[in-house]
Parts: structure tokens; sequence; C-alpha cells
């Protein structure tokens, strides 16, 4: 039939329509609100978007955030049995004690348990233990690490990524030492720990440029996402401690990381015939870190390091070399936190300033009276 007296409108006609109409209501808007006013708005705006992004970083709040990341780290952690991959040999205070030797720490001990620990078939070796200053026994000791043949990983600093753990001259000797050692299966690996603000250390520093992948890295053997990790660690309890007031669950509780004093594989009381071959094989296929236990030396604040202690009732630092242990565990797990994407916290940011505005410009007639 017929459309007789009707106009009807092109699609362009009606684009053009629309595109106008627009025009005219932002030419409205501007008119109402003024250049000055709608300049402030814009500004306000973009410094609450800002402000909500970056609110986590803000004083006061990020305190608070860093409260409620402990919280979960510690409340989350998974509760296991003592890991059967990885081993602590330590340096104690009674070892220092026994062997009155201190710093820097008895270097002859330490080529004499790397040659047993040498014949034990572990996976890897970690020491965490910086040569950077000349002592007694080093001949002794550079001829073990040459002589080497489970891989072996050395500790590396240098000033500009651990400026307060190490001096350019500190650091000058190290690079010598280290030189003078490494071998095909004799390398030198980062132990940069990094703590936040509040001195507690939370997550993977990653690799600084110009030196070694990290010790923990390099003892997995993975190039895998780990290499540029910058993540939480993955922090886990014994399987037997009690989150509550109580605490731990008694003096029962088994580490999650064996800890084992250096002195054990150098004793010849305890490395007989009889007892040699049962402990070295307890060792087989095991990651190995050598470090010190030592009281107020190499201690870190965690999350989980503010629990009582299992057996003294008293919260306790954990020791680098157990940091350590954490992170590589992590590795061996394939366990990377998931870590929130920067578009994502932006668009949180924008749907919450976006919200806020929408609301100053709602029409409040309905509720006046």
């Amino acid at each position: 039939m017929p459309n007789r007296g009707r106009i009807t409108s092109s699609p362009a006609t009606v684009a053009a329509d629309s595109r106008a109409g627009r025009a005219k209501l932002i030419r409205r808007i501007v008119s109402q609100l003024g250049i000055p006013r709608l300049i402030l708005t814009l500004l306000v705006m973009t410094l609450a978007l800002l402000a909500a992004r970056f609110a986590n970083q803000l004083p006061l709040i990020v305190d608070a955030e860093r409260a409620l990341y402990d919280l979960r780290a510690t409340v989350g952690a998974p509760h296991v049995g003592q890991d059967p991959r990885i081993t602590m040999v330590t340096y104690t205070d009674d070892v220092l004690i026994q062997r009155r030797i201190r710093s820097p720490l008895d270097r002859q001990l330490l080529a004499q348990a790397l040659k047993v620990l040498d014949t034990a078939g572990a996976k890897s070796i970690g020491i965490d233990i910086l040569f950077d200053q000349p002592a007694d026994h080093d001949d002794e000791l550079q001829a073990q690490l040459r002589a080497m043949r489970t891989p072996t990983f050395l500790a590396f600093a240098e000033p500009k990524s651990n400026p307060n753990n190490i001096q350019q001259t500190q650091a000058d000797f190290l690079d010598s030492y280290l030189a003078a050692v490494e071998t095909p299966v004799t390398h030198r690996a980062s132990i940069r720990l990094e703590n936040d603000s509040d001195d507690t250390y939370r997550r993977w520093p990653g690799r600084a440029p110009g030196t070694p992948q990290l010790l923990t890295v390099s003892m997995a053997g993975r190039g895998d996402a780990f290499a540029h990790y910058t993540g939480g660690v993955r922090w886990r309890m014994p399987a037997n401690v009690a989150m509550g007031a109580g605490g731990a669950a008694g003096a029962d509780v088994v580490d999650v990381f064996e800890n084992i004093p250096i002195t054990t594989y150098t004793d010849p009381a305890i490395m007989m015939p009889e007892t040699r071959d049962f402990l070295l094989g307890q060792l087989r296929g095991k990651h190995i870190l050598i470090g010190g236990d030592i009281i107020d030396t190499d201690e870190f604040d965690t999350p989980v390091s503010g629990l009582p202690d299992p057996v003294t009732g008293e919260a306790k630092k954990m020791i680098g070399l157990e940091v350590h242990a954490h992170m590589l565990a992590q590795i061996l797990d394939n366990a990377p936190l998931t870590q929130i994407p920067g578009w994502a916290m932006w668009l949180a940011a924008l749907v919450a300033v976006g919200a806020g505005a929408l609301t100053a410009l709602l029409d409040m007639a309905p509720w006046k009276s």
C-alpha cells in the first residue's frame, strides 16, 4: 500500500541528526558549566582515577594492604610435611663455638663438607655464603670448588643491586674469587633478596640487570617463568601447626625443610663406614642449600614469621637460607602466585571513579520533599 503523506529519513540523515544532537548537548553542558569549571572537573576526575589506581601505594593504605596480604599469606599457606627434595646444611652457633671461628665462616670446614657431599649424588648444591674477603684455608676451598662434580652454585652480590650488603672492595674480591673457581659445573648465582619498605620479605626480587640468575632458579635448572618472576613467595607451614590463639600444636612439629649441622658430614664419629652410606643416601637426588643458621645474622621478617615458634612459643624470624628453600620449592612445584594485571587495576579504578561521577550526576528530585 503506498506510503502517502509520510516522510521517511535516510540512515545518513538519522546519523547526522544524532551527531548534531550530541554536539548540541555538549555545547549546552559546556555553556552551563563554563570552561574553568569544566577544566576543574576533568582535573578532579583525573586525580580521582590516579588515586583509585595507586591507592594501595598511599601512606596508611599501603600498611593496611600489607597487613591483609600477610594475613592471606599466612591463613592460606599450605600445611605440609617435611619436603623430601631440599635439605639445609648449616653453620649453627654450636658449630661456630666448636670450631672457634665466627667470621668469615670456617672455609676449611666447608671444603671438607663439600668433599663428602659431592659423593652423595645430589641434584645441586647452593652455597649462600659470600667469599668477599680473604680467609684461612682459601686455597683448600678453591681447590675443592674446582673439583666439584655436582652442579654447585656460589653466592654472588654486587653493590648496585645489594647496596646494604656489600661494598665495592668486597665485590671486587668476590668477583676474583669466583672467577678463580668457576668450571662447567661450578657457577656464580645471585642471592639477592629485596625487602619491602617495612623491612619484610614478601615477593621475589627478580633478576637485576648485569647479574647472574637467582640462586634458586639456577639450582632448579629450569628456564621457565621464574627466571623473571617478581610475584609473591609461596610460603608453607608444617603440617601439624594449628592456627589460632594457641599458635602451634606442640613441640613435635616437623620443620618444612630438614636442617642438618654442617659438622655432621665432617665428624669421623658420625661418618663411620657403617653410617656413611646411610647418611649420604638421605641426600641422593636432593637439592642441598649450605649457609648460616646463626642468631641475629641473615634473618628476615616474612608474612609467616610472626607466628609463635612451635617449641619456644615466641615469634621467630626466618633465616635467609630457609627463604631460599621456600623459593626453590615454589619453582619445583611450578606454583607462581597469580598477579593482578595492570590493565585490570586501571579498569577497576575507572569503574570506581565512573560510578562516583554517575552518582553525583543523579537527579535527587524523588528524595526531595
